[in-house]
């Protein structure tokens, strides 16, 4: 707009130099009207070729008004179509400003949750994403400050043209003034060459020269005529470039219209994720001391990411820099303009105002209307780069909130992973607990022991399988009732001695020191079940089970007395006694095991596995012994 200014500010000091320059010479002609009549009327054939040129540069004028004028309008539309895509662009931050508050509250959810260092970092991340946000709206309004600076502008210029035009009506005035001169100097001029016929063929001279002057006119015309062809051809190339940013700004808002639905499935998705974050709530606590293994890698991340952000912000300083730079060299070369057009308007007084000037003028300013092209469209480059700023930033925006959303999904994953992982732990331990037997050898020690023991303390080793067995407390009070009423009185037994109870105790005590030391072996599991199992304890292989049994034989046929009338067929209760131990070891060795969890890598101490009162009939078979 500055050189559409400028030009009008030449055209209208030409045009007072010019009236000027017409008055001066109206005056010396009423000076030496009486003197120099032939003069005069060569002085006044000039003043009114000199009138007719001016006429037809101030025709020119106003159409390069005109032309201005609709350029200065076609302008202030894109210019408002540049502020509508900035407004647009705005509306998108703002909108992205709102989820990374969303996403700022949900940070804020987890860290109620997890209470952990992990979490920290991850809300100083999402808060310098936050600062980061504010400062790019803080660029975006600085932006649409500079649209409003323009629209000032605008404004500015569109009141000097209208100063220009009311200028060019009060030269119009002036040129209806000296027109009117002109016609009484005429009718001077008529009555001087009726006193002086002698200077006719002066006059024709004079004409002669005239039409020659007119044919270079015409030549000067036809020049005009291809140089306004010229731009005409120039205006069809803005129009064409014009109708390509058309379409360019139409896949634009294409492309805007997709991430605002891009945003909303975003938002929709966030919400039924935090709905679920809400639900997962009360497994997340628990699952709270588990995860500090994890904290090492979130810092990590979380120093990797800090340093990114800052170099992210460091460039983004970089490019504020350069942009003040530009700044500052627009506002340098504004103002060597400023002293160009002084300059210009120093000499431009000094000029004549001649026709070959004005042809000189009149290539001057079309060339100056394609700089003035050159300069628009370059505006409307610089504006288009802007804008892909702007797009670019908004695809950096869009992939950090990704990167935020995939550091959240990936540690509800782990959590997740984690309490299955307890899950399983949970069911192993159960399916152990519940997986545990009896030994079946320190059964068959004790029943041995207690037949080939000494029957005064056979009552002792009753008492602690009744123990080990987990009697209830009305089966071992019959038990003590038996063994009271038929075990003999001990007779000379020392104070100092110790009862081979106490020492079978002793000796369960140090063998279950020594496996609670022992280290655990990992067995293979037996089946598709899931996770290891380990074998239960080894059974005795079935060549020694004759010997014990035929020990107790020999120790209950040796110490029972010989029953009388019993037949011959039929079987001591001793004897159905081992019988049935015979059996119970014969459906171990052949009954399956089931699988045990390990209980860990690290070796620790061996939980004794719970009595199991599988056999139900063993308390009863004891009674019939004892009785």
């Amino acid at each position: 707009m500055l050189p559409h200014l400028r030009l009008l500010e030449e055209h209208r000091e030409e045009l007072q130099t010019s009236l000027k320059a017409l008055q001066e010479k109206v005056d010396d002609n009423q000076r030496n009207q009486n003197q120099l009549s032939q003069d005069s009327v060569d002085e006044v054939s000039a003043l009114t070729a000199q009138l007719r040129e001016a006429l037809a540069a101030n025709a020119e004028k106003t159409e390069e008004c005109e032309k201005l004028r609709q350029q200065t309008d076609d302008l202030e539309k894109e210019v408002t179509l540049r502020q509508s895509c900035v407004d647009e662009m705005i509306a998108q931050t703002n909108v992205l400003q709102v989820q990374l508050q969303l996403a700022a509250e949900a940070n804020l959810q987890l860290k109620q949750q997890l209470e952990c260092s992990s979490d920290h970092s991850k809300l100083a991340y999402s808060d310098e994403l936050l600062t980061a946000s504010t400062l790019e709206t803080s660029d975006l309004e600085q932006q649409s400050f500079a649209a409003q600076e323009v629209d000032r502008e605008k404004e500015e210029l569109s009141e000097r043209i209208e100063r220009l035009e009311g200028e060019c009506t009060q030269l119009k005035g002036a040129l209806a003034n000296a027109e009117k001169q002109l016609s009484e100097k005429l009718s001077i001029v008529d009555t001087v060459t009726a006193e002086n016929e002698q200077l006719r063929q002066v006059a024709t001279q004079k004409h002669a020269e005239s039409v020659d002057y007119f044919a270079r006119l015409e030549a000067a015309i036809a020049q005009i005529a291809a140089l306004e062809q010229k731009l005409v051809e120039t205006e069809r190339r803005a129009a064409e470039t014009l109708n390509e940013e058309r379409e360019s700004r139409e896949k634009m808002s294409r492309e805007l219209h997709r991430l605002k639905e891009h945003l909303l499935l975003v938002e929709e998705t966030s919400t039924v994720e935090a709905v679920e974050a809400e639900k997962r709530e009360t497994e997340l606590r628990e699952q709270i001391r588990r995860l500090q293994s994890t904290v090492v890698a979130t810092d990590t991340d979380a120093a990797k990411t800090t340093q990114s952000m800052k170099n992210e912000l460091s460039s983004l300083q970089e490019r504020v820099v350069i942009a003040e730079e530009s700044a500052v060299d627009w506002r340098s070369r504004y103002e060597s303009e400023k002293r160009l057009h002084y300059e210009t308007n120093d000499a431009l007084a000094s000029l004549q105002v001649v026709v070959r000037e004005l042809s000189a003028d009149h290539e001057r300013e079309a060339a100056s209307a394609s700089h003035r092209n050159v300069q628009l469209q370059e505006q409307i480059r610089e504006l288009s780069a802007t804008v892909e700023n702007l797009r670019a930033e908004m695809e950096r925006l869009s992939l950090d909130k990704q990167t935020v959303e995939d550091l959240l999904e990936s540690a509800k994953s782990s959590l997740n992973a984690r309490q299955k992982i307890l899950e399983e732990a949970r069911a192993s331990s159960r399916q152990s607990a519940e997986s545990y037997r009896i030994d079946d050898v320190t059964l068959r020690q004790l029943f041995l022991s207690y037949f080939t023991a000494a029957p005064d303390k056979r009552a002792d080793i009753a008492l602690l399988l009744a123990s080990i067995l987990q009697y209830p407390p009305e089966d071992v009070h019959k038990i003590r009732q038996a063994v009271s009423g038929r075990t003999p009185q001990r007779q000379g037994t020392p104070s100092g001695s110790v009862s081979l109870a106490e020492q079978f105790i002793r000796f369960l005590e140090n063998e279950s020191e020594s496996a609670s030391t022992a280290p655990h072996l990992p067995v293979a599991p037996r089946g598709p079940a899931p996770g290891p199992s380990i074998a239960p304890p080894p059974i005795a292989s079935t060549a020694s089970q004759p010997n014990s049994l035929d020990a107790i034989r020999q120790a209950v046929s040796g110490r029972t007395p010989q029953r009388q009338g019993t037949p011959s067929g039929s079987v001591s209760l001793a004897e159905q006694f081992i019988r049935f131990l015979e059996n119970e070891s014969e459906s171990a060795s052949t009954a399956p095991h089931l699988p045990v969890a390990p209980r860990g890598p690290a070796p620790g101490p061996s939980i004794a596995p719970p009595p199991i009162a599988s056999t139900a009939s063993q308390p009863n078979s004891l009674d019939a012994v004892l009785k």
